[in-house]
């Protein structure tokens, strides 16, 4: 990272950085890694944070639940470990929390729901409720309505179906609320199969994976009355899993990443969804993937997307864990990448095998992945910014920040006469000083003062819900000056600024040209 202050500041920068792309990682740094637990392979990922600030990993093997203190995350510490003695090959295994509990099942032998009390977690206690279920491929907990979803369940009958519904109103021993085979439903003879491989519950509405069915949603908040919404099945692929891009869409229309696994090859799918009033309309908008093998090999394998402010984190099998900066849902652009896996060299992608899960959520930015053979890996990003310790201020008149959209357009944001911030396209922008393959970072209470056409000069700042807002204020004798336009010339890269209560928001301009600013993980 660059610092610049006032007194440092050189009149001209530009910075410059080469990026290698088929290396095994951009802009992504390891910190740690271990494996050698029961059963040496390895499936998902969870992370979980204490009361008191510290943060633990969650991952499966073969024949355990281990659980570690990766509050450094350069330094794995091992806290628990439950052997539950699955020897199978088939070893999937799924984990989410609620408070101070983490859950956990398995898609092989009788675990049913494993149910881990972290409250103290140097005595870690845990029960197994088999009750409802013998084993199930996947779990999710709505939090806002403390739900806990089981997706892919199987009881010692024959039916595979099976969505279960729990309460965690006592998260240490979850209420069933239901249990339902789906194709029993009204309306539902003319699906062949709708077992539920993965689902992204949101609102009580379920978001759900149903492999060759499709993507199909249903509304589960009356269990006694669920309901189908909409579906979309666009061939005979895999609907694997799925992850909702949570900035920036309205409140009927959201969009989703999905991963579908297989056949070998097929790409992340944009979907968007948008309510009709009774129901929802799905639509493809989009794919794309970027192959760590290309163009020579070019059959990599998504498994899992997960969705962080700003940041899409997906776990790829073969080519480790893929970034990308989804600020814009329909134009993803990859940021950053490790291979957890070097076996294959960014080159063969035969069978099943590198990161299976990746957990982007722990408040320090230490990332965890699961790697089939390589096991717990942390990680972190390391972006290029230039930062600011100092105020700024554009002094020529309707100078501005310039920012290079989605699809390589400049527009520029500045402050009208009107006191109000503003954004105009540019065919070629002028502009005094440059900024390439960076973002730009105010470092609190740091500020820009832009001046308006008629000699005005605002103060821009950030308030703690990440609005922008400009008052008319003289710029302070210290602020670095410039007599034109800034431009942060780098697609998706932008302006941050720190709240008062220590969060960053990000600001750039759409390829619509609307200003948007919103929480960064970078």
């Amino acid at each position: 990272m660059v610092r610049h202050s006032s007194s440092l500041f050189i009149l001209y920068f530009l910075l410059q950085a080469t990026i290698i792309i088929c290396q095994p990682s951009q802009n992504m740094k390891k910190m740690a890694q271990v494996a050698g637990m029961p059963g040496n392979e390895y499936n998902d990922v969870w992370g979980y944070v204490a009361p008191d600030g510290k943060e633990y990993a969650i991952i499966g093997s073969t024949m355990a639940v281990n659980i570690f203190d990766v509050t450094n995350c350069s330094a794995h510490v091992l806290k628990y470990q439950f052997v539950d003695g699955l020897t199978s090959s088939n070893y999937w295994r799924d984990f989410k929390c609620f408070g101070n509990y983490v859950y956990g099942v398995a898609d092989t032998g009788t675990e049913g729901l494993e149910i881990f009390n972290l409250t103290n977690v140097n005595n870690i206690t845990v029960t197994q409720n088999t009750s409802h279920f013998n084993r199930a491929h996947n779990i999710y907990v709505d939090v806002a309505n403390a739900r806990l979803y089981v997706a892919g369940a199987h009881d010692n009958s024959s039916t595979n179906n099976w969505m279960i519904i729990y309460s965690l109103s006592n998260p240490g021993n979850p209420t069933l609320l239901k249990k339902v085979s789906l194709n029993t439903l009204p309306g539902m003879s003319g699906f062949e199969n709708l077992y539920i491989h993965d689902l992204y519950v949101e609102n009580n509405i379920a978001y759900c994976s149903q492999g060759e069915a499709g993507y199909v949603i249903w509304d589960c908040s009356d269990v006694d009355n669920i309901t189908y919404l909409g579906s979309l099945d666009d061939g005979s692929n895999y609907n694997h899993s799925s992850w909702k891009h949570t900035q920036h869409a309205s409140v009927d229309t959201q969009y989703f990443y999905v991963a579908e696994e297989v056949p070998i090859g097929r790409p992340i799918k944009i979907m968007r969804t948008i309510d009709n009033g009774n129901g929802f309309d799905l639509t493809l908008m989009s794919t794309f993937k970027h192959p760590l093998g290309a163009p020579t090999y070019t059959n990599n394998r998504p498994h899992n997307p997960y969705v962080k402010d700003n940041g899409l984190y997906i776990a790829y099998y073969h080519d480790g864990i893929q970034v990308y900066d989804v600020i814009d849902p329909l134009h993803p652009i990859r940021v950053a990448y490790y291979d957890t896996y070097p076996n294959n060299n960014g080159s063969n992608y035969t069978g099943y095998q590198g990161a299976w899960g990746v957990y982007p959520y722990l408040p320090s930015g230490c990332i965890i992945a699961g790697d089939i053979t390589y096991g717990l890996v942390t990680l972190k990003t390391h972006f290029p910014k230039v930062e600011f310790n100092g105020p700024i201020h554009l002094t020529a008149p309707g100078s501005g920040i310039v920012f290079r959209d989605s699809i390589s357009n400049y527009k520029k944001m500045f402050v009208g006469n009107d006191g109000k911030i503003q954004s105009l396209n540019l065919t070629l922008p002028d502009a005094a000083y440059k900024v390439d393959t960076a973002d730009v970072e105010l470092l609190h209470p740091a500020n820009i003062y832009l001046t308006a056409t008629n000699g005005t000069t605002y103060k821009v700042s950030i308030s703690n819900n990440g609005t922008l807002t400009a008052v008319q204020q003289t710029a302070p004798a210290q602020a670095v000056r410039m007599p034109g336009n800034f431009l942060i010339s780098q697609l998706h890269r932008g302006l941050i600024m720190s709240t008062a209560n220590g969060r960053r928001y990000k600001t750039t301009i759409s390829s619509g040209g609307l200003i948007k600013t919103y929480l960064t993980s970078f």
